[in-house]
């Protein structure tokens, strides 16, 4: 799914998904795998 795809389903802004996303790359608690176009992220454990 898209950010903006993502803050349609849960209903907040795009930036409030890229925020959420920005904190859990902090936290290490998800890693992006593969390119920016085709790649997913991947939880972590």
């Amino acid at each position: 799914m898209t950010s903006p795809e993502i803050a349609d389903k849960i209903g907040i802004s795009v930036k409030g998904v890229e925020k959420i996303i920005s904190v859990l790359k902090k936290e290490d608690r998800i890693e992006r795998l593969g390119s920016r176009k085709t790649g997913y992220w991947s939880v972590k454990k």
